[in-house]
């Protein structure tokens, strides 16, 4: 069984002098890096740039769902579908869901049902 070689831990002073020092713009000691950036970095001011619109892809059906809609997503993607749960209701409080794990027919298996209630 080889030994392994001892890592050189880098220092203070060591990375003080690399910092002042403009020769390289990184050092290693075998398994660490240390890396500087954005010292030379220049940004270019740009003027009526527009911003784009917010836009968000969800793979599920929410928003598109009337009072007592329902559809059944696969039950790996639960926690997924939680989350965009919670963001939905969040932003605006008249979405409400309820969930329940069901059993699928066929290889299918157990699944998340979702429903869209009456907001109390």
């Amino acid at each position: 069984m080889r030994k392994k070689a001892p890592v050189k831990k880098y220092t203070q002073s060591d990375f003080e002098r690399f910092m002042n020092a403009n020769q390289t713009n990184e050092i290693h000691n075998g398994q660490s890096k240390i890396t500087r950036h954005g010292l030379d970095t220049r940004y270019h001011i740009e003027k009526g740039v527009p911003i784009p619109e917010y836009s968000q892809i969800s793979k599920f059906p929410l928003l598109d769902m009337e009072i007592g809609d329902s559809f059944v997503a696969p039950l790996v993607d639960k926690k997924a579908l939680t989350n965009a749960i919670t963001r939905i209701h969040k932003r605006n409080q008249t979405y409400k869901f309820i969930t329940r794990t069901v059993t699928g027919r066929g290889r299918t298996g157990k699944q998340t049902r979702v429903w869209r209630i009456k907001p109390v």
